[in-house]
């Protein structure tokens, strides 16, 4: 799968009489020669981007913004391709209180996902039936 080089999330603020913020996620996608020579053959490669809060203390941290997805074109090549990736988003700071009104700072990050169109995201797993070892062991006859 590809990888991420250099991730980073930077805030920039609109005007001072706005409360809208500007959140710029760039970063490095690598790319193979196989993933090359695939997404010249119809795979294609999507970037997906969440907003996140940080909350410590909290089991589960919140997705904020998720950003529409979008394809990355990868084109063919025998060596790595390396493709210098730029995304920005317009939000209301106070939507990126990931305390919900608590007091402190609010701690954000963003998750990149580079996933591969039409490949399996998992592998598939089968359960037999439950074997019980405390009853007496059956052999066939």
């Amino acid at each position: 799968m590809p990888t991420v080089n250099s991730p980073s999330l930077v805030l920039i603020q609109q005007t001072v009489d706005t409360a809208d913020v500007t959140l710029e996620v760039s970063y490095v996608g690598v790319f193979s020669p196989l993933e090359r020579h695939l997404a010249t053959h119809g795979l294609v490669f999507e970037e997906h981007i969440s907003i996140i809060g940080e909350d410590m203390g909290v089991a589960a941290d919140l997705t904020l913004h998720t950003l529409p997805p979008e394809s990355i074109d990868v084109s063919a090549g025998t060596a790595p391709l390396r493709i210098q990736r730029r995304r920005t988003v317009v939000v209301r700071r106070e939507s990126l209180d990931e305390d919900r009104g608590l007091m402190g700072h609010d701690e954000i990050d963003a998750r990149i996902d580079i996933l591969a169109i039409g490949l399996p995201s998992a592998i598939v797993t089968a359960m037999t039936p439950e074997l019980s070892l405390s009853s007496d062991v059956t052999t066939d006859e």
